[in-house]
């Protein structure tokens, strides 16, 4: 949906670390954030969980700063978690 190839995706993933490790960016961190899950959402569980994703209220600012300073398998990690939540 967002990313086409697996290269794209790194550096969708890439970007995002980057974000979320400085401080003057949250913003930035919290939108890549969104643009991975809605990605990861439609790549497992079709459309129809992208726009879910769209449409919920989560702290994507809280989860950059909570997770986004340990790298990737971290925010792999906790996206995973909020969409199998969100698919349950």
């Amino acid at each position: 949906m967002i990313a086409d190839t697996q290269h794209e995706r790194r550096l969708l993933q890439q970007m995002l670390v980057d974000a979320c490790g400085n401080d003057s960016m949250p913003d930035i961190g919290a939108l890549l954030v969104k643009l991975v899950v809605k990605d990861r959402a439609f790549a497992k569980y079709g459309a129809g969980a992208a726009v879910a994703v769209g449409e919920m209220t989560f702290d994507f600012h809280g989860m950059v700063r909570e997770v986004g300073f340990r790298g990737v398998e971290a925010l792999d990690g906790r996206i995973d978690e909020m969409l199998e939540a969100l698919m349950s």
